[in-house]
């Protein structure tokens, strides 16, 4: 989003759209066909591409683990979940998400406990939709391990040993694609022993075992230590005006405001360019 936010042709949806197709290829094949028709098109974002790093953004190209997220929705549902606590003094914010986060640990403990299966939910239904489209693939054994798959005009390579599919989807979500469920069917094998393990039950419930301790207010607790020792606030100026609360919306966000001319969405009275309607 922070990339799509940067990009300088951000009010044109088509190529914004193109620019999300790209981020979301799981080859470098279909990244590569996006990404040049922009290039092709708008000669001009070629260094807008370049200085902002594929390899952070794009998921064809990613370095790393991201387990199929492509957005920022824990950073965006963390500002939401203590939207009251950021208004409050540093001691008093500090305490309310405190006890925000342990409750919630509490729950999802007790939500944990009640699981059933091997997968979480979520992931668990993801795997079974690939289980269901697996049955349109056709499988062809190379080895022990190594698989031809056909889907329609298309053949893909997978690899059960290594968990790798040329379609690209079983390395980014950690999943088993439809085209490995159908080899690991062919095995005659749990699909859920080829699952990343952090998806597992146990591990949700490894995670919220620890206990977030009460803290109370009764002076039991001594003070100790030098004036060093404290945290001070930093000796900043406040900017002048009233402090901004809410955040800016990504292109890709519906906008809530509403033309009082013609009533539509997307823009003010100020900026609508619909045609007037003379009265008479």
């Amino acid at each position: 989003m922070q990339v799509l936010s940067k990009y300088r042709y951000q009010k044109n949806k088509f190529w914004v759209g193109v620019l999300k197709d790209a981020a979301n290829a799981t080859t470098f094949a279909d990244f590569d066909l996006n990404l040049n028709n922009i290039l092709t098109s708008l000669k001009e974002s070629s260094k807008f591409i370049d200085e902002s790093e594929p390899r952070r953004w794009a998921n064809a190209v990613f370095v790393g683990d991201r387990w199929g997220i492509m957005n920022n929705n824990l950073a965006e549902s963390w500002n939401s979940w203590i939207k009251e606590a950021r208004t409050m003094p540093p001691l008093a914010m500090v305490d309310s998400i405190r006890v925000k986060v342990m409750k919630m640990m509490s729950e999802r403990r007790d939500e944990g406990a009640w699981m059933n299966g091997v997968l979480c939910p979520e992931p668990d239904k993801r795997v079974q939709r690939n289980c269901l489209e697996a049955r349109d693939v056709t499988v062809v054994v190379a080895s022990g391990v190594l698989f031809e798959v056909f889907e329609l005009e298309k053949r893909f390579v997978v690899d059960v040993e290594k968990r790798t599919c040329t379609c690209g989807k079983w390395q980014i979500e950690k999943l088993p694609c439809k085209h490995g469920c159908a080899c690991i069917e062919t095995l005659h094998q749990n699909v859920y022993d080829y699952c990343d393990p952090h998806f597992r039950v146990d591990a949700y419930r490894q995670t919220y075992s620890g206990v977030l301790y009460p803290i109370p207010n009764d002076g039991t607790y001594p003070t100790r230590g030098t004036e060093s020792d404290f945290v001070h606030p930093p000796d900043v100026r406040r900017l002048p005006g009233r402090p901004k609360t809410k955040r800016f919306a990504s292109q890709v966000e519906s906008s809530n405001v509403r033309c009082g001319l013609c009533k539509k969405y997307g823009h003010n009275r100020r900026t609508c360019r619909e045609p007037r309607v003379c009265s008479q």
